[in-house]
């Protein structure tokens, strides 16, 4: 039996029918349809693909943040997700009670919250965290809260730290999926920081409590010179300051994380000078709290010197001044010299030469200024002066003329001079040829000096002296040389003239003026054993004419003019009587008194002043005057020269331990000279034995031994004494040790 379909067209509705029925069934179709948006909770605006999720169906929002989906009827729980924000969880119940009404789901936005910290963990607040366009300080507590909807790399920034950044992939992993954070975040801000070491320009040495400035941050350097300090502001200037170097300004701060520097210590070029003639003056000491420095050859000197430091400038020959240094890097000091100021040095050793007589003329005066030298060899008119001419006398030495130029500090040098000299008598001063003869022995030896006989032991004057009293005596010999041709005579061959003048020992003036002179207690005139008078040492009237006689005698332009027979009488003298009581201290008193006139009336002049002792003086005793007035220390204060007259065979019996002196030259002058010298700090020039006497026969090697013997004590020189100027050469030449080896051979001139 065939069975067909009765109606083709039916049956095939009837199949998609069923299959339509099957599927809608199966696809929800017939159940009620769960639609709405989802929307940020904060703006309200569409979330788009956010993630629904009902039990095991999901789906997602579209662009407008628009959701439909078919749910069996009832209660369903919705759990809604988007990237950025917090999970949400809600129930729908189905079918709505308005079909109508969408759901509308707001999320919220995901919150990274924070805790900003300095390096010692406390908090900081006012730190700029900025993520994406969002940005907010932390609060005081350090705290910060920030939209994380949307992530990007967080930078944190406060001035002085640098800045700090977290990654997005770090601040995705402090969330869990539902958006909520579940890890902390604390920042920790490294300080911003710029280090370094400061040091001196010129030793490289570290400079300690150095302040060094950066914005309103200070450091302070420690020992080794190094720093650290927050930089907070990128192009701020970075500043140092110390009380020992300048300050250094202008270093410019680009983030820079060292900076090594070096400061210029204070210093100033100092450069001192004339004020007068501008000229740089060397060797100005210059004093200041840390002690003292002089100036080169130029006048300036680099010193290193704090600002408010007082300084002081001092110069021989210029007045001192200070100034307060004020940090400037090169001062001119100008210094204002006084009148006139030098310094006396020895020509050969360059030692200075001390308690030299300096004599500065004004033009056209012949009236010197005088002043002597210190310790130093120096010498000061502290007054301003027109000095055209500077003289210098000390003892040992020749005297030195300087003319001024425009420098008012002067050097002289002194050429050192030891006289070696031989007597002769007023008789050779009228016998020309003779006289010549002399003359010519000193130029043609080892002999550099005589000593001429001008106001002899009889009283006899060799130039006719204007003094009125001096021609009341006609102590004038119009038979001898005048004394000025002698003078002349003896500077032509370079020969050092020394002028004797015998003083209390003058007929002559006692026989003008007896009331002057030493008497006999019944007042007639006391003679000595030559029948020669003497004059009384007390009076002024004495001093006087021979002080104007002594005046006469420099002005003829000797070197020296030496007193003989300045003492009281010794031949038989007891029942003499003076103007005065006499004892050893008035003797004494009166002696002196006469050499310090002349002393000080020589002293204008270029003459120089010795005296004649006996030789036995330097060996008594204080208070002992050997019963003449005789004291060495108290005479030879007042003169250049002492010349004590050693004559050995005048020694007698018993003196210096010696049974007969005069066998012994050498002991007798060595001896004496050093006692003279233990006495006094004058220089000693003695007397020395030319002639023969009695038993005693004094040749060539006596008289060497006696020479030998002045020298080796280390006296200023020694001159020879003959009453009938009668020399040997041979004494004197220069082959006279190797003549006669019996001497001894040359002196051994002590070095010290």
């Amino acid at each position: 039996m065939n069975l067909r379909c009765p109606c083709p067209r039916m049956a095939w509705l009837a199949t998609v029918l069923l299959v339509g029925a099957v599927l809608i069934g199966g696809c929800g179709i017939g159940l009620p349809t769960l639609s709405g948006h989802v929307l940020d909770a904060e703006s309200g605006h569409p979330v788009a693909s956010a993630v629904i999720r009902v039990a095991d169906q999901t789906t997602r929002t579209d662009g407008a943040g628009a959701f439909a989906m078919r749910l069996p009827q009832g209660t369903h729980e919705l759990a809604v997700y988007a990237p950025g924000y917090q999970h949400q969880t809600l129930t729908a119940t189905l079918p709505q009670e308005n079909p109508n009404n969408a759901l509308r789901v707001s999320l919220n936005r995901r919150q990274l919250r924070g805790l900003v910290l300095d390096q010692e963990g406390k908090p900081m607040a006012a730190a700029l965290v900025t993520m994406g366009t969002s940005q907010i300080p932390s609060q005081e507590d350090g705290t910060f809260g920030l939209d994380a909807t949307e992530l990007s790399t967080l930078t944190v920034t406060s001035d002085c730290y640098l800045p700090a950044e977290i990654a997005p992939a770090e601040i995705e992993a402090l969330f869990d999926g539902g958006g909520t954070q579940i890890a902390e975040l604390n920042i920790t801000m490294v300080p911003s920081v710029v280090a370094g070491v400061v040091t001196d320009q010129f030793s490289g040495q570290p400079i300690p409590d150095v302040a060094v400035h950066l914005g309103d941050q200070t450091a302070q350097t420690g020992p080794d010179g190094s720093y650290a300090l927050l930089a907070c502001q990128p192009a701020d200037e970075m500043r140092f300051n110390a009380s020992t170097h300048r300050p250094l300004e202008g270093i410019a701060y680009d983030g820079q994380t060292e900076q090594d520097v070096s400061l210029e210590p204070w210093w100033t070029l100092l450069e001192v000078t004339d004020a007068k003639s501008g000229d740089g003056l060397p060797g100005v000491r210059v004093g200041s709290d840390i002690g003292v420095i002089e100036t080169e050859a130029d006048g300036k000197v680099a010193l290193r010197v704090l600002p408010g430091t007082g300084l002081t400038f001092e110069r021989f020959g210029y007045r001192s001044t200070t100034l307060d240094y004020q940090g400037a890097e090169k001062v001119l000091v100008p210094l204002e010299p006084v009148g006139l100021a030098g310094t006396l040095l020895d020509g050969s050793t360059g030692l200075p030469v001390t308690g030299a007589t300096i004599q500065a003329f004004e033009p056209g005066s012949d009236e010197p200024i005088l002043c002597e030298t210190d310790e130093q060899g120096r010498f000061l008119l502290e007054e301003p002066q027109e000095i055209e001419t500077v003289r210098a006398k000390a003892a040992g030495y020749r005297v030195a003329t300087m003319s001024l130029e425009s420098s008012p500090v002067v050097e002289i040098h002194l050429e050192p001079f030891v006289a070696k000299g031989i007597y002769i008598t007023f008789g050779r001063l009228a016998d020309p040829p003779r006289l010549e003869e002399l003359l010519d022995l000193v130029g043609d030896t080892d002999l550099n000096t005589v000593v001429i006989d001008v106001k002899s032991d009889r009283s006899w004057l060799a130039w006719p002296s204007k003094v009125p009293l001096a021609q009341e005596t006609n102590g004038y010999q119009e038979n001898v040389m005048d004394l000025s041709e002698v003078v002349r005579m003896c500077h032509e061959r370079d020969i050092y003239v020394i002028a004797r003048m015998v003083i209390f020992k003058d007929d002559l003036l006692a026989e003008t003026r007896p009331d002057w002179a030493a008497k006999w207690s019944n007042g007639t005139l006391y003679h000595d054993f030559e029948g020669l008078a003497w004059m009384d040492p007390f009076r002024q009237e004495v001093r006087d004419y021979n002080l104007a006689l002594t005046m006469e005698v420099a002005a003829t332009g000797v070197d020296e003019i030496q007193y003989d027979y300045i003492r009281f009488a010794s031949d038989g003298v007891r029942g003499v009587v003076y103007s005065q009581d006499d004892d050893a201290d008035s003797r004494t008193e009166a002696i002196v008194e006469m050499v310090r006139q002349a002393h000080d009336a020589l002293a204008a002049t270029p003459v120089f002043f010795s005296v004649d002792i006996f030789g036995l003086t330097p060996w008594v005793e204080p208070p002992s005057d050997m019963g003449i007035g005789q004291r060495v220390a108290d005479i030879a204060a007042y003169a250049d020269y002492i010349s004590p007259m050693l004559y050995p065979t005048t020694f007698t019996r018993g003196n210096l331990g010696y049974d007969a002196p005069g066998n012994h030259p050498y002991e007798i002058v060595y001896r004496s000279v050093l006692q003279c010298r233990e006495r006094t700090d004058t220089l000693v020039r003695p007397w020395l034995q030319a002639y023969s006497i009695g038993p005693y026969q004094y040749g060539p090697i006596e008289q060497l031994l006696q020479m030998r013997a002045a020298v080796e004590a280390r006296s200023a020189g020694w001159l020879f004494w003959h009453a009938g100027t009668s020399y040997d050469a041979d004494v004197f030449g220069a082959d006279a040790w190797e003549r006669y080896p019996a001497a001894g051979g040359p002196p051994a001139i002590p070095s010290d």
